[in-house]
């Protein structure tokens, strides 16, 4: 009897659960709230805050605080899409009232976004899809030496896997203006403290409509932002959050002030170097950031991305790391004289175009070598991997370049290799093979054309010359 037993209290809490959805479906969709702000002046400049001790973050005398009507509205009510003064704080994807993330693990996201964007997401085919997952378990979250908490690889991941992917706490806009008129009445940094307050409390209404776990792994971020006016939670963003890119943008207002951040609650653990072993890529399908090795990681190794620009000097990227209070002790760092000068010339000589040029003229000059070409490819190859620069697209640029190299010379074998090594480094970009469909199908038809000899190449000038143009035009 008692497999009986254990089937009729297997039916009996199936149907609980049942009920339990069905209960939620019945009370209808996430309410939104809805936030009419005073005016927005699009000269107004996005602020850029301070850092540090701020000696006097008391907001400024008569000033009055910025009032903005927030109400409730039903989540498939239609807005305005060119309306900059609309804020929407939605849930995304649209959840059930009652939903816990026992019901839904993928989990979901508080959004403060403008309508336009809202109905962008909406309409995105497809969405919104489930999370990509690895096949087995490849990170966990732990000490990091002199960084509090990092992340990393629990077995071996090969160059272009798929290692964590996740749905962010909250999505904010990235660049944030203050009322019309308050750098004209305030000193520069009383303007910004005016900001900061008025932006504390914006959050604070996306950050009260989270689960109750999703506030507890939010707050336990590190927020490197204490004493410079930021309150608790802006804090949180300005240490933690990342930019989502021109996939999660109102193009209306541009990708500056279009742009969003999110913070998530383990990718936001990943920790900075120079020389990052992944990449960051957000999925609007999924609604979910994606992280993707860059080449090939070993078991125990950290998981590392970047929170500056790469190709500028040493000192200037440590500048842009002081808001975050971290002090990059990457091998590039600490020998900066010889990784500056690297560093300078992939920035000059690894352009797309550069490239591009480099190629046809040697293709069609036959006082050239044969070699020529390949030795100073493979030797920036060799400089950007020495640099640990995989994130950037000069990587791919050259991986296309020394595949059109190899198909001039004829080299059957390594065009195939390039060929996947450029196609992968684009898939751990966060590139899907949709996306990539029309330039694989354009190197294809190039390289039907370009393989063989130099001599075959230079009788069809013209056809060349074509192709060429087609390749600087390339996404790569």
């Amino acid at each position: 009897m008692a497999p009986k037993i254990a089937n009729t209290a297997a039916a009996k809490k199936a149907a609980a659960k049942k009920a339990k959805r069905k209960a939620s479906q019945q009370a209808g969709k996430t309410k939104e709230a809805v936030a009419t702000s005073t005016q927005i002046d699009k000269d107004v400049p996005i602020s850029r805050f301070s850092y540090g001790v701020v000696e006097n973050t008391a907001l400024p005398e008569g000033y009055v605080e910025k009032k903005f009507e927030l109400g409730e509205s039903d989540a498939h009510k239609k807005w305005d899409k060119d309306d900059i003064n609309l804020l929407l704080y939605t849930t995304q994807p649209p959840i059930n009232v009652g939903t816990t993330l026992a019901d839904f693990p993928d989990g979901w996201t508080e959004c403060i976004v403008s309508a336009r964007l809202k109905s962008t997401i909406l309409e995105t085919p497809g969405y919104p899809a489930r999370i990509k997952r690895p096949d087995t378990s490849a990170h966990c979250i732990s000490e990091s030496p002199g960084k509090g908490l990092g992340v990393f690889a629990t077995r071996k991941v090969t160059a272009g896997a798929l290692i964590l992917a996740e749905r962010a706490l909250i999505i904010a806009p990235a660049g944030v203006r203050g009322s019309p008129g308050i750098f004209e009445k305030y000193s520069a940094e009383q303007a910004r403290q005016t900001v900061l307050f008025e932006w504390e409390k914006q959050l604070e209404i996306a950050y009260k409509r989270m689960p109750e776990e999703h506030q507890k792994a939010f707050i336990a971020l590190h927020n490197s932002h204490t004493q410079d006016g930021s309150g608790s939670i802006m804090g949180v963003m300005r240490t933690n959050a990342y930019g989502l890119g021109s996939r999660l943008e109102d193009k209306l207002l541009g990708a500056v002030g279009g742009a969003y951040t999110g913070v998530f609650n383990e990718i936001s653990r990943l920790n900075h170097s120079c020389r990052p072993n992944t990449y960051r890529a957000f999925d609007m399908v999924s609604f979910a950031m994606e992280v993707r090795a860059l080449r090939d990681i070993e078991e125990g190794e950290e998981l590392t991305t970047s929170y500056s620009d790469l190709l500028v000097p040493t000192g200037t990227r440590q500048q842009q790391l002081e808001p975050y209070g971290v002090r990059c002790d990457c091998t590039s760092c600490t020998d900066p004289r010889v990784s500056d000068d690297r560093r300078m010339e992939i920035a000059k000589k690894c352009k797309g175009e550069i490239l591009a040029d480099r190629f046809s003229r040697w293709s069609m000059n036959p006082r050239l070598s044969d070699d020529f070409a390949l030795r100073e490819g493979e030797r920036l190859l060799k400089l950007v991997e020495d640099e640990g620069l995989e994130t950037e697209i000069c990587y791919s640029e050259l991986l296309l370049h020394l595949t059109m190299v190899h198909a001039a010379l004829g080299n059957t074998k390594e065009i195939g290799q390039y060929r996947v090594r450029w196609i992968n480094a684009h898939v751990a970009r966060g590139r899907s093979s949709e996306e990539l469909f029309e330039e694989i199908e354009t190197l294809k038809q190039t390289l039907a054309i370009f393989t063989g000899c130099r001599g075959r190449l230079r009788q069809n000038s013209g056809e060349i010359n074509r192709m060429a143009g087609k390749l600087r035009a390339m996404k790569v």
